[in-house]
């Protein structure tokens, strides 16, 4: 088990959930793969990487007077399945990295699982990656300015506005722009680029979603990711998410994010649920067709 001490910076209490400063998804794989980087010595695995299902258990409420976060990291192979199971054997065994984090109580602490993540090595994923957007896909989607999305949808401060423009809506798909903002440095991460893109990769995820739930979803999990091209800060950034199923509780959905016209990053199955226990509500302008101009 590795010890990982993660400094706390300003930007980070600008991801508010429900009132509280709330550790990003996108920012606990990175501590995870930042970690697994030094437990191998090197710089990073060879790109693309593809890593399998992540998922996120507990929230991470940060208080504000905290200076840091302490996390346990353990790194573990696998098991490959014996013969007569019945499931498909494995080419190579995938490494399992789980997240823990010393939640501080009056007295002790409590350690809590709060992330893992499978890496499997390099690869490829099923089916192509859609076109990258280009602005003429949707000529008669729904446009919701990204000024109107971040004071109403997704409220989190300047750090996190990575969606730029428009957001364009259309059927079962969001349209967007994004822009790497400057992110803390993480040593043993650079190989990984900035977190940012893929956070508000999510945001459009989620406004896509409060059309269709009674619920703002919250990613919770996904199946798999795979980054093909480090993105930096200051990057130019297309973005496609597009709604793969639902039930009651859930939404999925797969995202794509392109630099220049090639893709850099692509996610499958992400799932998104509510974590407010229903205190929080899409507002009831963002229901229906998905036909109009949002005004800021």
């Amino acid at each position: 088990m590795l010890a990982f001490s993660y400094p706390l910076s300003p930007w980070l209490h600008d991801h508010r959930f429900a009132g509280r400063t709330v550790f990003p998804a996108v920012e606990s794989m990175r501590v995870l793969l930042a970690a697994y980087a030094g437990m191998q010595d090197k710089d990073g695995p060879r790109l693309p990487l593809v890593v399998s299902g992540a998922r996120f258990p507990h929230l991470i409420a940060v208080d504000r007077a905290a200076r840091r976060l302490d996390f346990q990291v353990t790194a573990e192979p696998e098991p490959v399945p014996a013969e007569g199971t019945g499931l498909a054997a494995c080419p190579a065994a995938a490494t399992v990295l789980t997240l823990f984090w010393r939640k501080p109580l009056k007295a002790m602490t409590r350690l809590l699982r709060v992330a893992e993540l499978k890496i499997n090595g390099t690869g490829t994923t099923t089916g192509p990656p859609p076109p990258c957007p280009d602005g003429t896909l949707a000529a008669d989607a729904r446009r919701i300015p990204a000024e109107r999305i971040y004071r109403e949808l997704v409220p989190f401060g300047p750090a996190f506005h990575s969606l730029q423009g428009d957001l364009l809506l259309a059927g079962r798909e969001a349209l967007g722009r994004l822009q790497a903002l400057p992110a803390p440095e993480l040593p043993g991460a650079d190989w990984l680029g900035t977190p940012l893109p893929l956070d508000g990769a999510m945001h459009a995820a989620c406004v896509h979603g409060q059309q269709l739930a009674d619920f703002v979803p919250f990613p919770v999990a996904l199946g798999r990711r795979r980054i093909c091209r480090p993105l930096r800060i200051g990057a130019d950034v297309q973005v496609r998410a597009r709604q793969t199923g639902r039930t009651a509780e859930a939404l999925f959905y797969d995202l794509w994010l392109f630099q220049s016209g090639e893709l850099a990053e692509e996610i499958r199955g992400l799932e998104m649920r509510d974590l407010s226990g229903g205190a929080i509500r899409p507002p009831a302008w963002l229901a229906g067709a998905p036909n109009r101009q949002d005004s800021p």
